[in-house]
């Protein structure tokens, strides 16, 4: 496989989670670039992760593979909802692939240090939107949704959200985390307050 074949398919990875990726309009922008460009030729991966170049001989099965194993890595992460404030190391949770476009991006900042760890915490979160839909565990999808709820604030503050969308995912997901129409009103006005917008709705 060639190199070109596996930054397209790492940037494919990044931009396409199921619609639920969401990406400042220069993350967007730097990592379609990325795929177009030579630049990530030049990068090596940091300590004793994959380069670029032995990410372009493996198979696309591997890759996916790889994949898969980042996917499961979150669901072990979930308990710990905080976010990441330093990256010394790639994350269990992001795989090689994935690695290799976030410090690539990173590095065109003149923050990298912060950035990277902003676009990690971003995967992430992402991945765990994903792992929403998909997980038949009642218990995972408990833990998911808090670890969510939790890094949402997040998402608006770094303007990877708007208001306005956070709350709708708030409310969809404290929907299926309550069946008293109680509970659902008192968490979702909590969680609505967290991110700065009004709750209200009228008692039936």
């Amino acid at each position: 496989m060639s190199m070109k074949i596996a930054v397209v398919m790492s940037v494919g990875v990044l931009l396409g989670f199921g619609g639920y990726l969401y990406l400042q309009s220069s993350d967007e922008e730097a990592l379609k670039s990325l795929a177009g460009s030579e630049y990530v030729n030049t990068v090596n991966s940091d300590g004793n992760d994959y380069s670029a170049e032995a990410l372009s001989q493996m198979a696309p099965e591997k890759l996916m593979d790889m994949q898969k194993e980042s996917f499961n890595a979150v669901i072990n992460a979930a308990s710990d909802v905080s976010e990441a404030t330093a990256i010394n190391e790639r994350p269990d949770y992001i795989s090689p692939a994935e690695w290799l476009m976030l410090t690539s991006v990173a590095k065109q900042k003149k923050n990298a240090d912060e950035e990277l760890v902003r676009l990690v915490n971003l995967v992430r979160f992402n991945k765990q939107l994903e792992l929403l839909k998909k997980t038949p565990s009642d218990e995972e999808r408990v833990v998911l949704t808090e670890a969510v709820l939790n890094q949402l604030p997040a998402r608006i503050q770094n303007k990877e959200m708007s208001v306005e969308r956070a709350q709708s995912v708030q409310l969809q997901l404290i929907e299926n985390l309550y069946t008293n129409q109680d509970d659902i009103r008192a968490r979702a006005a909590k969680e609505a307050q967290r991110i700065g917008a009004v709750f209200a709705i009228e008692q039936s």
